[in-house]
């Protein structure tokens, strides 16, 4: 255990293998293309994918609103969150967007920098709230694939996720725990709504069904936090079981099953300290710079080694990966995150 409790926890292993399954999840698609895939490993990229992306989203919910918390403050919520997404992400969009873009665009470098796609692709994915751009002019247009980041997509709602969270929690702050209602309460009413939303996906299928479970999973994480800090067990396990009627019902048992107990097995992993994780946890949290860089290595490796097989397409882009996380982690995010604690401890001293 580190000094000031820093390692009690998983989360950093977790979610750096979660990257990684990303990174896996899109070598079938970017290395062979969605039209000529191996169907086997098709499937079973795909379903590593989802499943990582949800573990993504249950330990953002259960973090952010310890944050929110634990700090009391939207202004310090809104601040940290604004640390967290948008230093490493600028950085690489620069890399990106003006360092590779030029060097692999089929344009020549003066028809490329003046392009209007390229600064509208590169503002897109700043202000991702307005959703996201995925081409740039040029770029890996002879790969299977044509996407620059296609990873960002979850970026974008994550933000929008954080921005519900602070606004339900001014909220709550401002009005609803007048009545009496905690911010736990609030969460899990959240929840089965969403559950419900998710369910009526089943009478009418929507192109929103999958923002309404990916927010499920969020609340969920969410709640987690919040039950077993404000002993709301009992109104936790109600809200679960209405859940469970909702999503089991209308869509499937199995699928119910699954938006249920993935949170609750990746929070106790997340606790659960075995020596072996205390032995590979990392020091620092590189699952951020990992997520961010995986996609447009992956597609610059197949641009440049087309014929490249699928072990050895995974374990290139897997080291060199690996390689900007580190970079992304001490040159970029650890100073922002050092910057933020620092200003937050005074501002709260």
């Amino acid at each position: 255990m580190k000094k000031n409790g820093a390692m009690e926890n998983n989360f950093n292993i977790i979610k750096l293998i979660t990257a990684i399954a990303v990174l896996f999840a899109h070598c079938d698609p970017i290395l062979y293309g969605r039209n000529n895939q191996i169907d086997w490993l098709s499937r079973v990229s795909g379903d590593v994918g989802y499943v990582a992306v949800d573990i993504f989203f249950c330990i953002s919910g259960y973090l952010v609103t310890k944050s929110i918390i634990l700090r009391d403050s939207l202004s310090h919520y809104i601040f940290s969150r604004l640390l967290r997404i948008y230093p490493a992400l600028i950085v690489m969009l620069v890399i990106v967007v003006f360092l590779m873009g030029p060097i692999v665009s089929s344009l020549p470098i003066d028809a490329y920098l003046t392009n209007t796609m390229t600064y509208n692709y590169f503002l897109k994915c700043i202000f991702i709230i307005k959703g996201m751009a995925y081409e740039l002019p040029g770029v890996f247009s002879e790969n299977p694939l044509h996407a620059v980041n296609g990873s960002l997509w979850s970026i974008h709602k994550e933000v929008v996720f954080y921005i519900i969270l602070g606004c339900l929690w001014i909220s709550w702050r401002l009005f609803i725990r007048k009545v009496g209602v905690d911010f736990g309460q609030v969460i899990l009413v959240m929840m089965v709504l969403t559950a419900a939303l998710l369910a009526s996906t089943g009478i009418e299928p929507a192109w929103w069904a999958g923002s309404a479970h990916l927010m499920f999973i969020f609340l969920e994480g969410s709640a987690l936090y919040l039950v077993f800090h404000q002993d709301r067990k009992l109104v936790f396990i109600m809200a679960c079981l209405l859940s469970f009627i909702l999503i089991g019902y209308f869509l499937s048992i199995d699928f119910a099953a699954y938006n249920l107990f993935l949170p609750l097995i990746v929070l106790s992993l997340a606790y659960w300290r075995p020596k072996f994780f205390s032995r590979i946890s990392p020091k620092g949290d590189y699952s951020y710079g990992f997520y961010i860089y995986a996609f447009p290595v992956q597609q610059m490796v197949v641009l440049y080694f087309p014929e490249i097989n699928y072990a050895e397409f995974f374990g290139a882009s897997l080291c060199i990966t690996m390689s900007l996380a580190f970079f992304s982690w001490h040159m970029v995010e650890k100073k922002f995150s050092n910057m933020k604690n620092n200003l937050l401890w005074k501002h709260g001293n």
